[in-house]
């Protein structure tokens, strides 16, 4: 927002946190992008992505609901941004994701193409199926009731320490205190999946992030790209050795 603010495009602010991020991970074949094939890793929004009360409604990971925004209230007196017009969302009962299932949206950015209004995402088995403009729900989909949304792929982070600076538990694992040059440690071995800045990272959108370590070292060691969701590090890996 605040590159947009000072003159970038819109396009390209959200391109700077979805399919460019992706591309300097090394996944932009499967994350970044709301495309056929690709992971199902979706933000619901609430409103335009650049407007000031715009919030989070909800996080997608794999196909599987992450997280909801349980304090967001209507908002009937405030004018709807140009995207979406009016509605919120509603889920089927007991609905967590997974499965095979459709979302109805206000607008969706693909960050492949242009924007598609009243667009649906088939989400099958934790991968987008097709992307379209009023498309058929096949039988036996779940329905996700969006008008009032736009949904956007999963925000990635390609520089982050999510999971090793969190100090949680009093002890850092950004750095090795012991030798400037380390290039054979793995962060993974260090990452910790309950950290509460995870939780935090879902609550933005963030559904990626390549966890580096090394600030202070001239070679840190070896980074991995990570779920943000997960209870099992081995679980949560998207590219092993990934920098």
């Amino acid at each position: 927002a605040l590159c947009v603010r000072y003159g970038m495009k819109e396009e390209d602010a959200l391109k700077a946190v979805t399919i460019r991020e992706a591309e300097a991970v090394g996944l932009e074949n499967r994350i970044g992008s709301i495309e056929p094939g690709k992971d199902a890793d979706l933000v619901l929004l609430d409103g335009e992505p650049f407007e000031l009360l715009t919030s989070v409604s909800k996080v997608i990971i794999d196909g599987v609901v992450e997280y909801e925004n349980p304090a967001l209230a209507p908002k009937d007196a405030v004018a709807r941004p140009a995207l979406v017009a009016g509605g919120g969302w509603t889920l089927p009962d007991g609905f967590k994701g997974a499965g095979s299932f459709a979302i109805k949206a206000g607008a969706v950015l693909t960050m492949a193409g242009e924007p598609v209004p009243n667009g649906v995402v088939l989400v099958k088995d934790g991968r987008i199926e097709k992307v379209g403009e009023g498309l058929d729900v096949p039988a036996g989909y779940a329905v996700v009731d969006a008008p009032g949304c736009v949904v956007m792929p999963g925000f990635v982070s390609p520089r982050s320490t999510l999971g090793i600076s969190s100090n949680w538990r009093r002890q850092s694992s950004v750095d090795e205190a012991t030798t400037p040059v380390t290039p054979e440690l793995e962060v993974k071995h260090a990452l910790e999946p309950q950290a509460p800045l995870f939780n935090f990272a879902r609550q933005l959108g963030i559904t990626t992030a390549l966890v580096t370590p090394g600030n202070r070292n001239v070679i840190g060691g070896q980074g991995v790209a990570v779920r943000t969701d997960g209870a099992v590090v081995d679980t949560m890996i998207v590219k092993d050795k990934a920098v």
